[in-house]
C-alpha cells in the first residue's frame, strides 16, 4: 500500500489505475487470513459477545 500512497495523485482516473496494481500484490494468503479473523468476530458478535469479550476471543 505504501507504493500506492507514493504513486497516486489524488485524482480519481489514477485511482482507477492504480487500484487493481495494488490488489495484485496482495498474497492471497493474508486475503484469507483477514477473512478468517473477520468471520471470528462475527461469530463472536452472534455469539452476544460485547466488544472487550469478542477482541479477546478472536485474540484467543
Amino acid at each position: 500500500m505504501t507504493d500506492f500512497r507514493e504513486r497516486a495523485d489524488r485524482t480519481f482516473p489514477k485511482a482507477q489505475k492504480l487500484v487493481p496494481e495494488a490488489l495484485d500484490q496482495v498474497k492471497v494468503a493474508n486475503i484469507r487470513r483477514y477473512f478468517r479473523r473477520c468471520y471470528r468476530y462475527m461469530d463472536a458478535y452472534k455469539s452476544g459477545l460485547n466488544i472487550q469479550q469478542a477482541a479477546y476471543t478472536v485474540k484467543k
